[in-house]
């Protein structure tokens, strides 16, 4: 997902799960890996319960995956409530 400045301050980026990278001499605000999962697993009314799931599994295998920091942006997002008995279960795996 594209982010725009009008929508999301860039100065918060950092702690909003958004990276800027650049693409052919523009640069393109996207959401992170972690953020793309929790905003899956955010909006199950618009996408299907099992993608999140299943993003979820396939985040938690990725060796730059760390349990602290997608906690600290769930929390910010206000989703780990939500997220934290899915987290735990995929790491008692």
């Amino acid at each position: 997902m594209q982010t725009s400045g009008r929508f999301i301050e860039p100065g918060h980026d950092l702690e909003n799960g958004i990276l800027t990278i650049p693409v052919h001499g523009v640069d393109l605000r996207i959401t992170g890996p972690d953020r793309t999962v929790l905003d899956l697993l955010r909006y199950s009314r618009q996408v299907s319960a099992e993608h999140g799931l299943e993003a979820l599994r396939q985040r938690a295998r990725a060796s730059d995956f760390r349990v602290p920091a997608f906690a600290r942006l769930a929390r910010h997002l206000g989703t780990w409530k939500r997220v934290e008995p899915l987290v735990q279960g995929l790491m008692l795996r």
